[in-house]
């Protein structure tokens, strides 16, 4: 997905200012912003984000730190010259049948616990 593709949508009305799972465990997410603005790391080499599909918006329910960075960057970037950056998405469509019976229960709360949005989905 392109990093500006305005169906990804925020699950969290807000996120933690700090990572706090690897590779960017205890970084400020300025710090990675401003990784990708020196071209020191590039967010096609994210983690995915993992999005639930519903009503033409994806909303990212494991990730909203990640795509915090994507879009501040590109506030930051200004205007691509070139192919405008990738990152990877995995993304479930809803009604999610092409989970098995032992992991749609998890899934479903995971879900449900990330849709805090109140704006939707386009701030955290």
């Amino acid at each position: 997905f392109d990093i500006t593709d305005m169906r990804l949508r925020f699950a969290h009305s807000s996120v933690s200012r700090t990572f706090r799972q690897p590779p960017h465990n205890g970084y400020k997410l300025t710090e990675l912003v401003d990784s990708f603005l020196h071209g020191d790391e590039r967010p096609e080499n994210m983690p995915p984000l993992v999005a639930v599909d519903w009503d033409g918006k994806l909303w990212v329910v494991c990730g909203n730190r990640r795509l915090w960075t994507l879009r501040e960057f590109v506030r930051r970037h200004g205007e691509w010259t070139h192919a405008v950056p990738q990152v990877p998405v995995i993304v479930h469509k809803y009604p999610w049948n092409h989970l098995g019976s032992e992991d749609f229960p998890a899934f479903l709360i995971k879900v449900l616990d990330a849709m805090g949005s109140t704006n939707d989905g386009l701030e955290a």
